[in-house]
């Protein structure tokens, strides 16, 4: 069965974006992308929420993003996306397919599919429903030396806790420190 991975970015507070979405707190540096293009070389599909999804079809396949990011930018724009949206449309960004509804079903679906694992990358609103579903395999959080004060929590939403077991713990030159868990139960408790 495929697994699904968060990988996201997060303060020492805890947050992955700003109070108003705000993701310039990220500290970006060539150790980082390295590490990230290894995390995704081998994964099957990337599973994003309307706004990450947006956000990233606007940069990813520009010319900025290769020049910037020639390692992942191609990377990201060649996987295939899943976009989980009410409101799109259409999803026209390379490789991108759209679930408009039952989250639950077409994500076991998914799971079930033979190939590489998937990731989640952003998208609060994802992981939030899929914690709560007790879908989500394993957590890598990337946190970085900041403290916003305020913003937006990728748990919102869950009621009551969820037990993890550390599989990971590594520090980069950068000042971020990548945790990896497991959750120990299936659901929320």
């Amino acid at each position: 069965m495929r697994k699904i991975i968060v990988a996201n970015h997060v303060t020492i507070d805890g947050f992955f974006a700003g109070p108003n979405g705000e993701l310039d707190w990220f500290v970006r540096d060539d150790q980082l992308a390295k590490y990230a293009a290894e995390q995704l070389k081998d994964k099957g599909a990337l599973l994003l929420g309307r706004k990450t999804y947006q956000l990233f079809a606007s940069y990813w396949p520009t010319p900025s993003a290769y020049e910037d990011n020639p390692i992942l930018a191609p990377m990201l724009n060649d996987i295939e996306k899943i976009v989980f949206s009410r409101t799109l449309d259409r999803a026209e960004w390379s490789n991108s397919r759209l679930i408009k509804e039952n989250i639950a079903e077409e994500v076991l679906k998914l799971k079930e599919q033979p190939g590489n694992d998937m990731v989640i990358l952003g998208s609060g609103s994802i992981v939030s429903a899929l914690t709560r579903l007790g879908l989500i395999d394993e957590y890598e959080f990337m946190v970085n030396p900041v403290i916003l004060g305020r913003g937006r929590s990728q748990f919102e939403g869950l009621d009551g806790r969820l037990k993890m077991k550390l599989m990971k713990a590594e520090a980069l030159s950068s000042r971020i420190v990548i945790l990896g868990y497991r959750p120990m139960k299936d659901k929320p408790r």
